[in-house]
């Protein structure tokens, strides 16, 4: 079962990590790109002939998918890169993968093109920290995205999701994928989520299993979950040794819970 985390449990993650582990943050950041960067390489290879665009914020979810977009450009992806920032201050990791792409020769967009083709695009605006509407510049950026009709790919959670409810905040980026961070979020698997993750993945990024002080309360099942707890079954075995089944449905006509039940049996074997 892998471990789902409220914003908060995630944020004492981090800096269990950080603080207690002494892994730099720059570390963290580089993992998180290295997956989000690698997850991009495998859809749209080769990367010359998909050209896309990354779209960050201020904060460390910026600084993730500046990094990717620092290690896609190696790879040899055609890509611009926007920073929205508005009157915010970049945090200290963002602005370091900023300063990375200039020296680089790269040159930051501050708003999202409207008249381009991209065939994907990296969302990085916001992370697991918003608890508010998005406002201007950010909303207008996360607008635009959208406006693109193209395949986003959201870095840790799409822009504008709690990360805690699952609820859209107001405005909210549609992603067609995920690669969420470090841990699955409550926020991506309930409320309102499946409407704009698309598919998610873990990128776990070098942060323990096993956080002192956290016990998480949610868990997502896995299938091997599921297989443990069965009986193990001798090859030999029929169907006869499995057990018996015996279904108790409503009257007729209402015949689809008995079917959907009896057919579930079968199944099971």
């Amino acid at each position: 079962m892998k471990a789902v985390l409220s914003q908060v449990e995630m944020a004492a993650a981090d800096r269990y990590a950080i603080e207690s582990l002494k892994i730099p943050a720059s570390t963290l950041m580089e993992h998180a790109a290295i997956a989000i960067a690698d997850r991009i390489s495998r859809r749209f290879a080769p990367l010359k002939e998909f050209p896309g665009l990354v779209v960050a914020g201020p904060g460390n979810n910026g600084g993730d998918v500046l990094a990717a977009a620092r290690l896609l450009l190696d790879k040899g992806a055609v890509l611009e890169v926007v920073l929205i920032a508005g009157k915010s201050a970049l945090s200290p990791e963002c602005r370091a993968q900023k300063e990375m792409l200039e020296r680089a020769g790269v040159s930051l967009l501050s708003s999202v093109p409207a008249s381009k083709s991209y065939v994907w695009a990296l969302d990085g605006i916001f992370g697991i920290g918003i608890n508010r509407p998005p406002e201007a510049p950010f909303k207008d950026a996360i607008t635009a995205l959208n406006d693109l009709h193209t395949f986003v790919v959201a870095a840790d959670l799409p822009s504008g999701l709690n990360a805690d409810t699952g609820q859209p905040l107001g405005e909210i980026v549609r992603a067609a994928e995920t690669v969420t961070l470090g841990f699955h979020k409550r926020g991506l698997l309930t409320g309102k989520a499946a409407d704009y993750t698309g598919e998610v993945f873990l990128a776990e990024i070098g942060i323990p299993r096993t956080i002192p002080g956290i016990t998480p309360a949610v868990g997502l099942v896995e299938m091997k979950d599921v297989v443990e707890g069965f009986p193990k079954r001798n090859p030999s075995a029929h169907k006869g040794a499995f057990g018996h089944v015996v279904v108790v449905a409503g009257p007729l006509p209402q015949l689809g819970a008995a079917v959907i039940a009896a057919c579930g049996a079968l199944h099971a074997g």
